[in-house]
């Protein structure tokens, strides 16, 4: 393990993980962080970059799972390139030698002293899950800034070992084989686990393979073995193996009908069978999701409970994941007699009549999608610690339209506390999600969780597409209680994300959340996303603001390195904080917004500044076509000498109670200097002095390589 010994404060680092004197069949391994999570953050891993495994051609596995005291981190590896296509990967060549570089992840500081890095619970294994003996160090210290502080890490429990109690059971999905979806399966025992003990591995669960009395890279990498090996020789009795072809992924309403006819939990009798039907007798949604994952080929899931009208489905515990990669599963709320779709261009008319209610914010996932294509309309999903959890590099192309996820089917309840939950996460490579679409009736309302609305992240997740959806506001606008975290929230590796857009239908209202409607934030693998033509803080008119549309913190803010990013053809209003702000971020475009100023020239201020940029933000572009009104100051660059290069053009900034550009120090006109040789933010660059100037021409002289710009007032 290795870091920089010293940092500045707010300075983002990484740890490197590598293995000296490897030996040759080394697949996997895990360790748990600690750190004082009051005074950094973890910041992502890089499981791919620079990986010795993946270099000899083995596919990778990542984990990651953040908990209260720090993060848990591992990967294991299959016998292909290709861990959910076997068959397609190249077989693995040749043996790890010497030391392998296991992985990199990155932490961000935000405060100065000795902040401590305790690692622990460290296990390598080789490719059939067997312990590989090393000398693993307990961690390191970074100086942060000047201050002698220290940032301890919490101390660990010392907790009594597992123990075994029976034989591998490697076929989680139950499906008759052992294949990815049974990896993943695995994987999210290991991530829940994790999540809910503080990094503890111990519990009862089916993840447990070996049945050690632990979930740990043992089980997982027993696993993927088996799953590459089986795909790979052609000898499985049952070929679900690698995902269905692209093509038969758009089958909304294709296949085998299964219909849920009975509102309360249990399990189907016997999977496979092509007959949904509990111990009751009836079809449940439990057993209509394990009859539909073993069945092969699409399938679509119906409601027809009793004569109609709204039904409730509380959970016991989570419903099955939909894990069949041999075609999609559809479930559809808007079959239950009495449901039907938004039909408002504006706000969501949508007759919900499926509500799933889980078992609180901290304990369950509602629903999880590890396989492509799958489409869930018509629900209400709330009370639950993720309403959908879409995970793992086979979960491609799913399509969330016309749901309530955070809150009841009436757009009431909204969850009463802070925990760590989010109505829908989005990680590990899952790719190409549609969340809404530019229909009315796909609009989606996202409000009323416990944290964050929508969460993504994790390298290799790319192309989510995200329109049309009120997240943080009741259907009707109105108020309801937040998502107590951000709207939405993309970080440590995700690319390609499409929020909003211009086109008819495409705005998101992203308003009244607890924090900032949109972060995007940590690593410079977060790039090419583009937040556009959404209402950011306003009411769902764009127009006005109240007491209860503003976000908590700001309307967006990029952090940590994030890079090459747009936000345009946006309008900001009523938040609480900037409207935007850049922090330690770079090359990234903010155009052709409209910011305290509504679409049909409503004042709709936000508290601080248009665009704030701070600690290092750097070679960003502000403009062209930006309308500021109504702030403290248009565009505001702090003191840090490395807030530099940001170039500043063509924008309108009027109404502003100071400046339209204000270097710091903040808050008054600094003098212009003779040859402009100070230093500061954006180099404390002089501003133009005109002398005399007509309608039509306008003279002076400017500095070298400088570029004056002039406007012409309407009037």
């Amino acid at each position: 393990m290795s870091a920089p010994a010293r940092v500045a404060a707010g300075e983002a680092f990484d740890v490197r993980l590598a293995l000296a004197g490897a030996p040759g069949d080394v697949a996997g391994y895990e360790t748990d962080l600690r750190f004082d999570t009051g005074s950094a953050e973890f910041a992502g891993v890089q499981p791919r970059r620079g990986n010795s495994l993946a270099a000899l051609d083995r596919g990778v596995v990542p984990l990651s799972a953040r908990h209260a005291d720090g993060v848990s981190l591992g990967l294991v590896t299959c016998s292909t390139s290709d861990c959910v296509r076997p068959r397609q990967g190249r077989r693995a060549s040749g043996r790890a030698a010497g030391t392998v570089r296991l992985g990199r992840l990155s932490m961000l500081p935000t405060a100065e002293g000795q902040l401590e890095l305790d690692f622990a619970g460290s296990l390598l294994v080789d490719v059939a899950g067997n312990t590989v003996r090393v000398a693993a160090p307990s961690g390191l210290t970074v100086k942060v800034g000047g201050s002698r502080r220290r940032l301890a890490a919490p101390e660990r429990v010392v907790a009594p070992s597992p123990s075994s109690d029976g034989v591998a059971v490697p076929d989680l999905t139950l499906d008759g084989v052992v294949s990815h979806a049974d990896v993943m399966e695995g994987a999210l025992e290991w991530v829940r686990l994790r999540e809910r003990n503080g990094g503890d591995c111990r519990g009862s669960s089916p993840g447990d393979v070996n049945r050690d009395g632990c979930v740990d890279v043992a089980d997982l990498q027993l696993l993927t073995t088996d799953a590459s090996e089986i795909a790979a020789s052609g000898t499985s009795p049952n070929d679900r193996h690698g995902l269905a072809p692209m093509a038969s992924l758009d089958a909304e309403g294709a296949g085998t009908t299964l219909t849920v006819d009975y509102g309360r939990d249990g399990s189907d009798v016997k999977p496979g069978d092509g007959v949904c039907k509990a111990a009751s007798g009836l079809c449940t949604l439990r057993a209509a999701i394990e009859e539909a994952n073993a069945l092969t080929g699409p399938n679509t899931i119906n409601f027809a409970i009793g004569t109609g009208g709204l039904k409730t489905i509380t959970l016991k515990s989570q419903l099955p994941s939909l894990s069949d990669q041999s075609g999609p599963t559809t479930i559809d709320g808007y079959s239950q007699p009495g449901a039907a779709p938004n039909t408002d261009p504006v706000i969501s008319n949508a007759k919900i009549m499926i509500q799933v209610v889980g078992g609180g914010e901290n304990l369950f996932d509602a629903l999880i999608i590890t396989s492509p294509g799958n489409v869930l309309k018509g629900l209400s999903i709330y009370n639950s610690y993720v309403g959908v959890r879409i995970y793992g590099s086979a979960a491609l192309g799913n399509v969330l339209k016309g749901n309530f996820i955070g809150t009841n089917a009436a757009g009431t309840y909204a969850a009463a506390r802070v925990a760590g939950s989010s109505g829908i996460v989005n990680r590990e490579a899952a790719s190409d999600t549609r969340i809404g679409g530019t229909a009315p009736a796909q609009r989606n309302v996202i409000s009323g969780n416990a944290y964050t609305g929508i969460h993504t992240y994790d390298a290799g997740t790319s192309d989510l597409v995200i329109q049309g959806n009120i997240i943080g506001l009741s259907p009707t606008g109105g108020q309801i209680g937040p998502n107590r975290g951000h709207g939405f929230d993309a970080n440590a590796g995700v690319n390609g994300v499409v929020l909003g857009g211009t086109g008819p239908g495409e705005r998101n209202v992203l308003s009244g959340n607890a924090r900032g409607g949109v972060e995007l934030s940590h690593g410079t693998g977060v790039t090419n996303n583009r937040i556009i033509g959404n209402y950011i803080g306003t009411d769902v008119t764009g127009n006005a603001i109240t007491s209860y549309t503003g976000n908590g913190t700001h309307g967006i803010r990029l952090e940590d390195r994030v890079s090459y990013n747009t936000i345009s053809e946006n309008v900001f209003g009523g938040n609480v904080g900037s409207a935007t702000k850049f922090d330690y971020v770079y090359h990234n475009t903010f155009k052709h917004n409209r910011v305290g100023i509504g679409v049909n020239g409503g004042v709709i201020p936000n508290t601080e500044y248009g665009l704030l940029l701070t600690r290092d933000a750097a070679w960003n572009t502000v403009g062209p076509g930006n309308i500021i009104s109504n702030e403290t100051a248009g565009v505001s660059l702090t003191s840090i000498a490395g807030t530099d290069f940001n170039t500043i053009t063509q924008n309108s900034m009027y109404g502003n109670v100071g400046l339209g550009i204000d270097l710091a120090p903040l808050g008054a006109v600094n003098p212009n200097d003779p040859g402009d040789t100070d230093s500061g933010a954006n180099e404390q660059l002089n501003f133009p002095e005109l002398s005399e100037a007509t309608t039509a021409t306008v003279s002076g002289t400017a500095c070298a390589n400088c570029t004056v710009e002039v406007f012409k007032a309407d009037s």
